[in-house]
């Protein structure tokens, strides 16, 4: 039963290995590439014109209509 539990614990020990390494080169390695790609991946507002039509009542009479 002991010798069971060295080894679950050696295998969680080098997982959590391989995750904390993964991490540190994500962050320290190639953290400058990706706070590029953040600074790139910004918001841009484009405004768009609103596309309106012209309201009629039930006889067919304009009600509202487009202004430049």
């Amino acid at each position: 039963m002991r010798k069971r539990v060295l080894i679950l614990s050696g295998i969680i020990v080098v997982i959590f290995s391989l995750l904390a390494s993964r991490l540190w080169y994500l962050q320290v390695m190639e953290g400058e590439k990706y706070s590029d790609y953040a600074r790139g991946n910004r918001i841009r507002l484009m405004p768009q014109p609103a596309l309106r039509g012209i309201i009629y009542d039930r006889k067919g009479k304009v009600l509202a209509e487009n202004r430049p």
